[in-house]
């Protein structure tokens, strides 16, 4: 029996080193996990040093251009009355009517009763009688129609050259128009002598908790430069030098205004109120008496700086954009962004701002230089931050267009200081000053084209860079006719 259970406990030995493994390897998963930890996470300390490596490579070359990254260091821009007042009465401030108000029947009937009561004195009368009689006597003209009109007067304002013959009824309705938006017109010429916003003042008003970046009354403004075009356009239409002047006069005035700005939006009403100056004198030019002394629209024109003041709005847009990024450093918490939002905002914090920073850079030096010194249309800054790159995402603006924004301007700045040696000194200095000028997209000589019937047409080629001989979409194009 001894000798039997010895050999039953030899089998069941036998079958237990079988079933198990040895010591050795029975252990060895923890070790294994240890290892792969320690690797994994002396992986990510060597990254995040990377990528602290790479956001001080940033902010020092950053620092190397002599730019301020922070809003203490921006310096106030031209010297004057501070704008916060006006602009209060900007965002304020609405037109007696507009043309969406006098778009129906209705609309225009009860305008036109209100000039009938003398709601703008005799010329308000005066207005409203022409507008009745014109409309009467145009063929086709009936109440169904009456919105046509209208939409067609708009459409002229926002894409015509000015060159092509004016209706009676459409003259009419011009003049109506502009009485209903003179307190808009009044309060451009208000702009004249401000100063830039203070940023210091601004940043002190602003919590950058809860507010990102500075706000503007953009749209109320675009409305203020529209009046003005329609002001000066019905001014040059009558003849009147008193009327155009007043709405080229504001229409300068709000180049003027936000000619140093001091972050983006500011910078993008310069451009936006630069190219409705543009689009004011295109539409006039050819309506003027031969004997009216252009030459202050030059010294005018001089005020429009498009890509130095884009890249003064970018230097504070910056400024403004790292004083919210420190903002969120200070009150860093992550609960309510989940596993993504935590991975973003620890392991990829530095990458993040490296690439914030290295993205206006790469702006900053574009926009140093014209269209054609960069690149041409393959000189794209980037398609935007990574997907882990979150806070990059949501503080950067879209780069790209506003540069875009601002090459069509110079272009357009450049045809108007043309179209105005045209119109002073005919084809005979046109063309010397056209063939020494250079064309921002790609360095040759604007285009120039004299018709026999005067009908005078000046373009760049546009940001395609490619010549389509100022075809009205691809091209940046200037119609005028010499008197």
């Amino acid at each position: 029996m001894r000798g039997r259970r010895v050999r039953v406990n030899g089998r069941a030995a036998a079958a237990y080193d079988r079933a198990m493994p040895p010591p050795s390897k029975q252990h060895r998963w923890p070790w294994v996990l240890g290892g792969t930890i320690l690797v994994v996470g002396l992986g990510v300390l060597a990254a995040k040093s990377a990528y602290r490596s790479m956001r001080e490579d940033a902010e020092f070359a950053a620092r190397g251009t002599l730019e301020p990254l922070r809003i203490e260091d921006l310096e106030r821009g031209k010297q004057g009355e501070d704008p916060g007042a006006w602009l209060v009465l900007v965002a304020t401030t609405k037109p007696r009517w507009s043309l969406d108000d006098i778009a129906t029947v209705a609309g225009r009937d009860a305008v036109l009763a209100r000039l009938d009561e003398g709601e703008c004195g005799d010329a308000g009368r005066v207005a409203a009688t022409t507008l009745r009689s014109a409309w009467s006597q145009e063929p086709g003209s009936s109440d169904d129609a009456w919105p046509s009109l209208v939409a067609r007067l708009g459409q002229r304002m926002d894409e015509g050259a000015g060159i092509e013959p004016w209706l009676a009824s459409e003259r009419a309705l011009l003049a109506v128009h502009v009485l209903g938006v003179e307190p808009l017109v009044n309060l451009a010429n208000q702009a004249r002598g401000l100063g830039s916003s203070d940023p210091q003042l601004v940043a002190r008003a602003i919590d950058p908790r809860e507010t990102m970046f500075p706000s503007l009354p953009m749209l109320e403004e675009i409305r203020l430069a529209q009046a003005c075009r329609a002001t000066a356009l019905h001014g040059a239409l009558r003849q009147d030098a008193g009327i155009f002047q007043a709405g080229v006069d504001g229409a300068v005035a709000l180049v003027e205004v936000h000619d140093q700005p001091d972050w983006l939006a500011a910078a993008a009403l310069h451009l936006a109120s630069t190219d409705l100056l543009c689009a004011t004198l295109e539409l006039c030019i050819s309506h003027l008496p031969p004997e009216w002394d252009l030459e202050p629209l030059e010294v005018d024109l001089d005020l429009a700086r498009p890509r130095a003041a884009l890249r003064r709005g970018m230097i504070g847009e910056r400024a403004f954009g790292l004083r919210v990024w420190d903002a969120w450093d200070a009150e860093f918490t992550s609960e309510d962004d989940g596993l993504h939002g935590l991975i973003s905002n620890w392991f990829f914090l530095d990458r993040d701002r490296a690439e914030y920073l290295d993205m206006w850079r790469r702006a900053l030096v574009a926009a140093r230089v014209a269209f054609h010194e960069r690149g041409g249309a393959n000189a794209r800054l980037a398609d935007g931050p990574d997907r882990f790159a979150v806070r990059s995402r949501l503080l950067l603006p879209m780069l790209d267009p506003t540069l875009a924004a601002a090459d069509r301007v110079e272009a357009r700045v450049l045809l108007a200081r043309g179209a105005l040696v045209a119109r002073q000194g005919g084809a005979k200095e046109a063309l010397p000053w056209f063939g020494e000028s250079r064309d921002p997209y790609d360095a040759q000589p604007v285009r120039l084209a004299i018709g026999a019937d005067g009908l005078v047409q000046a373009w760049c080629v546009g940001p395609d860079g490619k010549d389509d001989e100022g075809h009205l979409e691809r091209d940046v194009v200037w119609r005028m006719r010499l008197p």
